[in-house]
């Protein structure tokens, strides 16, 4: 109850005026999923912990996130900002002030192209000085792709060199040329190398690889690039 008191000792009572509550005690972030995400943004991450309350603020370094979907007390989802390669600090702010930090919980990566395939036929011949049968690689990315025409911005390039080598290791040896943007596949961009000539009789092996800021790359195989690069999944030219 709440009492005033008058100082000619008159007073009146208003009953349960004032309730006691425990205080909030403050957020802790634990973990986070995914860790990383491209420069340019987007990554929508979970942050779990406890103790977070409805509308909180959060922070990818310096940065706001783009967007906060609070789910409950121990999950916040957060879309991260575009930012600068390396690892950033993720900052959460309850709405009464109280905050956690996770050191160097988000890290921002290159922005590559999400999926690349080499396209049939994977083995082909020509003879010396002849024309090598057109080459074909197809490419994906969210935004860019399922459009008609070649995705703004997007580079690509045959590779080719030593049989039994890795260019994703060891470039030396190895030669880029460029590749043409040829059609849609579906939600993807299919690009091809035709016209190619050699010189040298032998066995060449080949990819594709592409490109959103023309130095990191996204390399094409045989079966996809999904579960990363496979050097025994290139293509094959023989010059007779």
């Amino acid at each position: 109850d709440v009492v005033l008191t008058n100082p000619d000792t008159g007073s009146t009572t208003f009953l349960k005026g004032f309730t006691y509550i425990d205080e909030a005690e403050a957020p802790a972030i634990s973990w986070v999923e995914p860790g990383e995400g491209p420069v340019t943004g987007g990554t929508v991450v979970a942050l779990h912990g406890e103790n977070f309350q409805p509308n909180p603020t959060v922070y990818f370094g310096t940065k706001q996130a783009t967007a906060v979907d609070f789910k409950d007390s121990t999950t916040v989802w957060a879309t991260s900002p575009s930012g600068a390669l390396g690892g950033v600090d993720l900052r959460l702010v309850n709405l009464d002030g109280q905050e956690d930090t996770l050191a160097a919980a988000f890290t921002y990566v290159p922005n590559v192209p999400d999926y690349a395939k080499l396209l049939a036929p994977l083995s082909v011949a020509a003879f010396t000085s002849g024309t090598v049968p057109t080459l074909y690689g197809e490419v994906f990315e969210p935004g860019m792709t399922e459009g008609m025409g070649a995705a703004p911005g997007m580079q690509a390039e045959l590779v080719y060199g030593p049989v039994g080598g890795d260019p994703t290791a060891d470039f030396s040896g190895w030669i880029a040329m460029d590749a043409f943007y040829s059609s849609d596949n579906g939600n993807n961009d299919l690009w091809v190398v035709e016209g190619m000539t050699s010189d040298v009789p032998g066995l060449w092996a080949y990819t594709f690889r592409f490109s959103l800021d023309g130095e990191h790359w996204t390399w094409a195989d045989s079966d996809g690039s999904q579960n990363g690069f496979d050097a025994n999944l290139m293509g094959v030219v023989e010059v007779i």
